[in-house]
């Protein structure tokens, strides 16, 4: 048997700004395992500049924990 296709995380406030659907889709990622964390971004938002800019926040993120 298959295991069910995962749950769509929540989606951001209605109303809420570009800015606002950024840190909520960053927050959302955060929670993902970090190897996880650009194919889940892929997978649940649509192309275009949302998932850039929450992919590019990611890759920042990860290279600043990673600096020593």
């Amino acid at each position: 048997m298959t295991d069910p296709a995962p749950s769509p995380p929540p989606a951001p406030p209605p109303g809420a700004s570009p800015w606002q659907q950024v840190r909520h889709w960053f927050d959302v990622a955060q929670g993902w395992p970090a190897a996880e964390r650009s194919a889940q971004v892929q997978r649940w938002l649509p192309e275009g500049t949302l998932r850039q800019e929450v992919l590019a926040l990611l890759a920042a993120d990860a290279a600043a924990t990673a600096a020593p």
